[in-house]
């Protein structure tokens, strides 16, 4: 199920949905705020903060709230992108997922950067949802409530067998101090 989830969710789709054309253009661009970076050493991390912060991702894009029971299962690194570093996380909670996916464009010398993924999603239109100064486009893919948005340098996704009010608090979660 988690394997069905993490492709309905990530990678380019044949059918899929331009969800950036939604957002606001300064919301895509980089900026100084955030020094993003490979790395300096491989290894692994505890958890998504961890991972963001090591590579100098300095804007609010993890969820500090997840509803109750689910507990991280996996945190990967999806390598093999010069211009991006790519991190995934999978939640579980009995027999439901959640995934968080992140991609943070590395700075470029042109300045701009590429968008990595096209999302599947059901019929309709998706829903503008704005907290923390960022709009979230929220949609179902399969069923499942799903969102992406762009915060600076790192375009996020998050979707999994949650309810749409979840998922808002999930996001909501994000901009809490």
């Amino acid at each position: 199920m988690l394997v069905l989830l993490l492709l309905s969710v990530s990678v380019t789709a044949a059918e899929g949905q331009d969800f950036w054309r939604h957002l606001a253009p300064e919301q895509i661009l980089h900026t100084d705020q955030d020094d993003a970076h490979v790395p300096e050493e491989e290894k692994e991390y505890a958890d998504m903060w961890e991972a963001l912060a090591d590579c100098g991702l300095a804007r609010p894009v993890v969820p500090q709230w997840l509803p109750e029971g689910f507990e991280q299962i996996e945190l990967a690194e999806i390598t093999g992108f010069p211009d991006e570093l790519l991190y995934q996380a999978a939640y579980r909670r009995n027999e439901e997922a959640l995934v968080f996916f992140v991609a943070v464009h590395l700075p470029r010398e042109e300045g701009l950067q590429n968008s990595t993924g096209t999302f599947q999603k059901d019929e309709g239109d998706p829903e503008p949802y704005e907290t923390g100064g960022v709009t979230h486009m929220l949609f179902t893919n399969a069923g499942r409530a799903s969102a992406v948005w762009v915060n600076g340098p790192a375009e996020c996704a998050i979707s999994g067998d949650i309810t749409m009010d979840e998922l808002r608090q999930v996001i909501d979660s994000i901009y809490e101090l």
